[in-house]
């Protein structure tokens, strides 16, 4: 373990290994969709939600967690048709 002195002293070099090792970086991915469900007979909205999803494995993966939560959303306040 490195000594606490003033200034960085040796616990810069300690430091900088641990922060700067290889694995040490990560990646998040993040999608943020905006769905909106509209009334042709209302001519307007009925429904508009926004959908953030983190970490998916490629477009498709974040695709279908976004529909699920949307169709959640929307079968929950019975405005699905049956």
């Amino acid at each position: 373990m490195p000594t606490y002195s003033f200034g960085f002293g040796p616990y810069y070099g300690h430091a900088y290994q641990q922060v700067y090792s290889p694995g040490y970086e990560t990646t998040i991915s993040t999608a943020v969709v905006e769905s909106a469900l509209y009334s042709i007979d209302r001519k307007g909205p009925v429904w508009m939600g926004t959908t953030n999803t983190v970490n998916f494995e490629g477009s498709s993966d974040a695709a279908r967690s976004i529909a699920k939560k949307v169709f959640v959303e929307l079968e929950g306040r019975n405005l699905l048709a049956r």
